[in-house]
This record gives C-alpha cells, structure tokens and sequence, in this order.
C-alpha cells in the first residue's frame, strides 16, 4: 500500500516545464520549421507565430524549435566550413571566411516574458536589457575575448562625434590624460608590490637597495613616491578610477543605455523620445554582437498569459518594439484566436466604421457568423508584423496513451540521471519507430522538398490577383508556401506504391487562401470536406454558401487554372476532390519515417549516390557508437528488418528499381552456388568484383550530370564495407 502511495506521489507531483524531449510528436514539425528558419534562403527580419490554446504545448515546441536550431546552425556552420577545406586545402588559412568559422559563438537565442510588463516603456527597456545580458554571456572561455570585442564594438559606435563634435574632441583629450595618470599610478603600485613581495623574501634585496638609493638621491622620483604611497594613495587610485569610469560613461553612455529609467514614467514626450533612443540604440546593440550574415532567434513566450483586455495593449507594444533589423528572427508564441478577439474588442467602437476591414453583416447571417467576421479585424492587426503562422498539431489517441504511459518513466529518469539536451533530430525516438507499419509504411513525402524559380513563378502568377497584387503580402506569400512546403514535406507521407500527392497548385493556392482569411483555417478544421465544396461551387456557380457570397475572391482562386506541365496535371476537374489537401488539415504527422533517415532520403532524392551510399553506412552504425568507424558482424545481426526495409525501400524508390538490399538479394538467389562462391559471383554480378580483384566504386560513373543512372551494374549500390564480413554480406540481402 505503501508503495501505491509513493507511485501515486511520483504523478501527482510531475512539474509543469516546457521541455525539450518530444513525446507528443513535435519532431517533423520542428525539423521543418527550425531547417526553414536557418535556411540562407531565408532572411530576417521575420516573425513567425507558434499557435495554439493554453496547455498545448507552445512553450516546450519552442524549446525544442531552439535546440533544433542550434543544431542545425551548427550543421550549415561545419558544412562551410568542410567546403572551404575541400576547395582550398593551404589558402585557406589565409581567408577571413574560414577564421570566423574556427571562432564563429554558437548561434545566438534570446527568451523574453512579456506577459509581466503591462507599460510599452517597460516593456522595451525590459526587452532591450535581457537582450543584451543574454547576448554578451560568456559561455564559455573564448567568449570572453569575443564578448570583449563586440562590448567595445558597441561602446565605440556610442561615441557621439557628430552630434555634439567639440565635447566629444574635448572629453576624448581629457579621458586620454587621465587614462595616462590611470595606468601610471596602476602600473607603479603592482610594480612596488612586486619588489616588496620579493624583498620580503630576500629574492632581490640589492634591487631593493638600488631602488631606494635612487629614490633618495631624486627629488622629483620622490614626490612622486610621496604622492602614490602617502596617506592618500589608495584614495588617488580610486579617485582616478572614478573620474575615467565617469568621463567613459559620459562620453559613450551608459552600458545599459540607461534604459532603467524609463520603466516607469508616464510622460509622452519622454516616451517617445524613448522610442527613438530605442530603436536608435538597440540597432548599436545588434550591430556590435551578431555578425554581418548572422542571425539571431528571439523567442516570445507567454503573450496570451496575461488578461485578454492587457493583450491587445501588449501585442501593440510588441508590435512597435519588433523592429526590422536585418539579424533578427522573432518566434512569438500565442493563442491567435484569443488575441486576435482581444484586438478586435478594444476596436469595438471603430469596427463598423472600417468598410476595407469588415464587410457589412448579410440579414442571413447568425450570430456567430457575425461575431467571427468582427475579429477579422484582429487577425488583420497581427498580419501588420507577423508574417508566418504555424498552428502547434493536437496529439492523436494513441501519442497521448503513450505519453501518459511514459510520464513516470520520465519522471525516475530525471531524478536519477539527468540527461543531456540534444535537439529532436539527434534524439533516438523509440515512439517513432515503432510507428512504422510493417511491410509498407508512409515513409516517402506527400511533396518535393524545393520549390523551384518556376513552380514559383506560376505561384505566383496565379494567387497575384487574389492577393490583390500587394508586393508586401505577395513576398508573405512566398515565406508562408515556402514554410508550408517544409512542413508537408516532414510530416505527410506516402507509402511505396501509393500515388496520391500533393502538386503545386493545390498547395498554392490553399496557402493563399489561409494566408488571406486565417479563419477560414479554423473553418476546415471543423469541416475538412469544406474546400472541396467550395471548389465545386466556384466552379459550377451552385448554390453560393457563405463563405463564396462574403469573401468572392475565393470564387476567382478557386475558379483559376494554373498552366502546369503533364506530370504535374492532376487531369481532375476538380482539384481538391481526392482528399489530399487534407492531410495538411491532420493534427498528428503522418509520415512514420524516424528522422536520422531524414538525410539519406535526401541524398536519394537528389542523386548524390556517394553521399547516399556513406550515409546509409552511419545510419546502420548503433547509435551508441556513431564514433567508431566499422561494422561488425554482431552488430548486423542487431539490426532490424524494420530498419533494413526502411532503407531498401528508399534506395529501390529513388533509383527507379535499379539499387536497394532486394535487388542484390534477388540476384544472389539467382545465383543458385555455395555461399562463399555466390560471394564473388554477385560482386562480379553487380560491378564490385573484376578479374578476381575487388573494384573501387566510381560513384561519377553511376549517373549522368542531369542524374539519370547509366551504370550497367543492377544492384551496383549500397556498397558498404559488411561485403568484406564472413557472413556479413549475406545478413544484409536477407531482406523481407
């Protein structure tokens, strides 16, 4: 009994932090949207939303979101710097590139509460302070040197030479001479404290000697002596210490810009000179830490925290505080319908009076219909600085069983050995494996990964009227589908043999359509048959529903036809019939491919068959002992179907039939000799072994510049060293 108790203990008192292991199925959301944020492609300034109601967890996606980005800066970091290693193996020493890469910090992540400030000065002056503590922390021994520079940086882009020249000239002169006196009385007494450290110990006794003939014998040495070791001597040295301190401080301005003063003053001309000197200083602190082509994360929790009557008030601060520096990428975390009702409730009284924000109420409307097209006006208020959204996926069924069942797992690993963060890319999610349905599983993307210039074009081309050729929601547009894109791309799947994806134009155009009217997202959710009926009254001109009589503009994107080639035709009348467009609509990922095969899938996807054939090489080393550089034959008979399907299948799919584990297991069954004697038959079957000796494996032969194969070898790929195993080789074609 006593022990139900302690176990019944254990649960209920489960704290309630965010954190950074994924048990809710986050990963292929945050892969997508940390591997879109650190793309060079993508370039600050930039805010994006993580949406979603209270308890769903906003706060731990976005921890998750900043180990991920971390991570994968780190990635892109040693990618470059490997490229600059390979194109220039001595000159490069002699580049500025690769020595901003051997020193480059880690990538920088700062996290502000708001929800605590109800004042905008306080707010800002808040943020600006932890901005620039978290930024010059030292985190470890080389980021004090660096931390060092970037302080001086800013103290020197303080001076103020144009605008007050002649004080400047003059307190720069008196700052030299007492710096001068400064370091003549520093360097005197650590020198006296040496020699009389020595002398004590009877080291240099005749220095010490020398040392006071000469005092005695020089007059003017002896004033000086009088002057820095009399009564007031210590009181000299701090006296100068204060008045440099006092002179820097007055000619570059105080270290924190003084910023503490306006958290709590309430006169308008104070704060809007404050808004100036913000903005005006916070660009100087920006400048001076985060390099020229870095960027920096700052992650936005808790802004519906507060009342919904202080939210609107908030997210107006927020809004003049989120300035468009070139470094910066906001991450706000929020509840987008709640805030957007907050906005909309505060503006109660101009609302019917902003005939471009609300269409005027139809007589056949309800009451929620009439409510919801009010806080439109919220939705369009966000828009003004958040440019991309993301709703945070609801767990399934069966991820909330296995979440509860691993809570007190979680729970007596914490407390018994505290585990290292690792982003969830590296984390080896059991979960996600065994989500792999067995034989044939979703593991291959709804939809290509790059959006190239012209699938763009036409993108564009056809939402560019719809979005009424607006060049700054147009270029919103572009991150959301590119965003959009990202996410489907991770967290859709498709199985082997099935057909079913997703092309260009649904995904553009159901991106514009959420873009323009973000409730009509919330409207899908409810009813995901909605857009296809939508679409069959736009293009039938049926009976006009509610949302095709007040929004008719989309009637004219729905009604739209993309020009698209012969491969991306769906050759349907209507598009958004077959029910794909409804998996952007799932709350839980239906792609069950574990992500550290993200990478090979890639590889396979862009035919870069070395890199493909090294990495399916990792992939199959136990992740326990990713450091050691050799496959052993206990460690292939460990190795499950499931993994060897896993790989097989995506090797098969993107070779066209012509590489993977069952092709050169269907040529070694073909063979029909003893064992040791098939060996040498299959690798002189598929191109490994020639004249009795092996071959090494000419991977620009393997395909042609566009990536069409034109090996004559079946089976010629993975080539990994098992092959040179007794029995290695043959557990590796044993697949199911």
């Amino acid at each position: 009994m006593a022990e139900y108790i302690n176990k019944s203990k254990q649960i209920i008192t489960l704290d309630d932090k965010p954190t950074t292991k994924d048990e809710l199925g986050f990963t292929p959301y945050v892969i997508a949207i940390a591997e879109f944020l650190t793309n060079k492609d993508t370039k600050p300034p930039l805010t994006i939303s993580i949406e979603g109601e209270w308890g769903s967890g906003k706060s731990s996606f976005m921890k998750q979101l900043e180990t991920e980005v971390k991570s994968q800066s780190k990635k892109l970091d040693k990618e470059d710097l490997e490229k600059i290693k390979e194109e220039d193996k001595f000159f490069r020493f002699f580049k500025s590139k690769y020595w901003k890469l051997i020193f480059k910090q880690e990538t920088q992540t700062v996290w502000f509460n708001p929800w605590r400030h109800e004042k905008s000065e306080s707010l800002w002056a808040t943020f600006a302070l932890s901005f620039l503590e978290q930024l010059s922390k030292n985190r470890n021994l080389p980021d004090f040197v660096i931390n060092g520079k970037y302080a001086l940086n800013l103290s020197i882009s303080r001076l103020n030479l144009t605008k007050k020249p002649c004080k400047t000239i003059l307190k720069s002169i008196e700052l030299l001479l007492l710096f001068s006196t400064f370091l003549l009385i520093f360097g005197t007494i650590i020198a006296i404290l040496v020699l009389l450290f020595n002398a004590w110990f009877g080291v240099i006794p005749r220095l010490s000697k020398i040392l006071a003939d000469i005092v005695k014998t020089d007059s003017n040495l002896n004033v000086w002596f009088k002057f820095l070791f009399g009564s007031g001597s210590v009181g000299g040295f701090f006296f100068a210490a204060r008045n440099l301190l006092g002179i820097i401080r007055d000619l570059i301005g105080d270290p924190k810009m003084n910023l503490t003063q306006y958290l709590e003053h309430s006169n308008y001309e104070e704060q809007v000179a404050f808004i100036e000197k913000f903005h005006e200083d916070f660009s100087k602190i920006v400048d001076a830490y985060v390099g020229k082509d870095e960027k920096v994360y700052v992650f936005i929790d808790d802004i519906d925290r507060c009342e919904l009557d202080k939210s609107a008030d908030l997210l107006q601060g927020l809004n003049m505080m989120i300035s468009n520096d070139l470094n910066i990428i906001f991450i706000l975390a929020m509840d987008r319908e709640k805030v957007a009702a907050a906005i909309s409730f505060k503006q109660r009284e101009i609302i019917p009076f902003l005939a471009s924000a609300i269409a005027e109420n139809e007589p056949e409307e309800n009451d929620e219909q009439k409510l919801s097209k009010k806080v439109d006006y919220g939705f369009i208020f966000l828009e003004k600085f958040v440019q991309l959204s993301f709703s945070v996926p609801v767990p399934s069924e069966k991820k909330l069983d296995s979440f509860v069942e691993k809570i007190s797992e979680i729970q007596t690993e914490t407390k018994t050995s505290p585990t290292k963060e690792h982003s969830v890319s590296e984390q080896n999610s059991e979960s996600q494996e065994a989500n792999i349905l067995y034989p044939d599983s979703p593991i291959f993307p709804i939809i290509e990964k790059d959006l190239d210039q012209e699938n763009l074009k036409l993108a564009i081309q056809t939402v560019a009227d719809f979005l009424d050729y607006n060049p700054r929601i147009l270029k919103q547009y572009i991150n959301a589908l590119r965003l959009r894109i990202y996410i489907t791309y991770y967290s859709i799947g498709v199985t082997f043999a099935e057909k079913n994806t997703l092309n260009i134009e649904q995904i553009s155009k159901f991106t514009a359509l959420i873009l323009k009217y973000p409730r009509l997202l919330l409207a899908l959710k409810k009813n995901p048959d909605l857009l296809a009926d939508l679409e069959k009254n736009a293009l039938d001109t049926g009976n006009a529903n509610y949302w095709l009589k007040n929004y008719p503009k989309i009637r004219q994107l729905l009604s739209s036809e993309m020009t698209l080639n012969n491969e991306q035709k769906s050759g349907k009348k209507y598009i958004f019939e077959n029910g794909s467009i409804k998996k952007l609509l799932e709350v839980s990922p239906e792609q069950n491919l574990p992500p550290k095969y993200f990478k090979l899938r890639e590889f396979l996807a862009a035919k870069k068959w070395k890199e493909a054939d090294y990495e399916t090489y990792q992939v199959m080393l136990p992740v326990t002992e990713k450091n050691k550089d050799s496959l052993e034959q206990e460690k292939i008979n460990k190795f499950t179907s499931k993994d060897l399907q896993t790989i097989n299948q995506l090797w098969v799919k993107y070779s066209d039939d012509m590489f993977g584990f069952s092709i050169q297991q269907e040529i070694y069954q073909s063979l029909g000799d003893t064992k040791e004697h098939n060996k040498e038959k299959l690798g002189r079957k598929v191109g490994w072994y020639i004249n009795g000796s092996r071959e090494t494996i000419n991977y620009d032969q393997i395909s042609d510049e566009n990536g069409k194969i034109i090996t004559p070898y079946r089976g010629h790929l993975p080539y990994l060293p098992v092959w040179e195993l007794e029995d290695g080789w043959v557990a590796i074609t044993e697949v199911p």
